[in-house]
């Protein structure tokens, strides 16, 4: 459990560190995150927890994300990271993990309050980021969750993890700290009008000039390929 926190705190980019400790068919679970880019997970018909009321699944899918295997978990570490490095004011990091200079998170595990049940347990984590206040924020920014897993008895790796923590109170503490994220969304609606807007402006499209009919000659076509007109016999 505490290692896949340190790799999703890290963004780890070494996708043999995952593997070795996830299962396949791996879920992951974690709250919709509307201040950052969200995996397009897939919502699974039946619960995560490993109940079967589909119209409780159905209803906790709007608050929640649902990731299967170990690609869309490091997509959404990265995602975390690129957040990170935003609120930062770093933009020219995004694609490795690389400098030291990076903004991280760094998860302090309870096991005073750690429970297990056969092949579940369940753990409390206080959470705070690394590298912020030396971006220039006043403080770095801390949350607390709850964290829910299964493991294979036969290979002692995860079969499943759910993360819940207050999505909120990381909201309230961006607003406190002065910093502005636009929205994923309308970032992505803005990029994608633009290249809309290029692709338009690129078209040639061909011009068409009418001829007066009183003269019994048709319309005329103008290529646009070459210019030339063409009139009909």
């Amino acid at each position: 459990m505490e290692e896949f926190l340190k790799l999703r705190g890290r963004n780890e980019l070494n996708v043999a560190r995952w593997v070795a400790i996830l299962e396949d068919g791996f879920i992951f679970t974690l709250p919709k995150t509307p201040y950052r880019q969200m995996v397009d997970g897939e919502k699974s018909p039946v619960n995560s927890r490993g109940g079967d009321d589909a119209n409780n699944s159905s209803s906790r899918s709007d608050l929640e994300q649902v990731l299967r295997g170990s690609g869309p978990v490091m997509e959404d570490s990265k995602y975390l990271s690129n957040f990170l490095q935003a609120v930062g004011g770093d933009s020219s990091s995004y694609a490795s993990n690389a400098s030291s200079s990076q903004i991280q998170i760094v998860y302090r595990c309870d096991r005073k309050r750690f429970f297990m049940d056969g092949n579940i347990t369940f753990m409390d984590f206080a959470a705070t980021t690394i590298g912020a206040v030396n971006k220039g924020l006043p403080s770095e920014i801390v949350f607390k969750g709850s964290m829910r897993s299964s493991f294979s008895p036969a290979s002692n790796k995860l079969i499943s993890v759910d993360i819940t923590f207050d999505t909120g109170a990381i909201t309230s503490q961006l607003e406190r700290l002065g910093v502005s994220i636009e929205a994923p969304d309308a970032a992505a609606a803005q990029a994608a009008a633009h290249e809309a807007d290029a692709l338009l402006d690129s078209l040639q499209m061909p011009q068409v000039a009418f001829v007066d009919k009183k003269n019994g000659v048709g319309p005329a076509s103008v290529s646009s390929d070459d210019g030339e007109q063409s009139l009909p016999a």
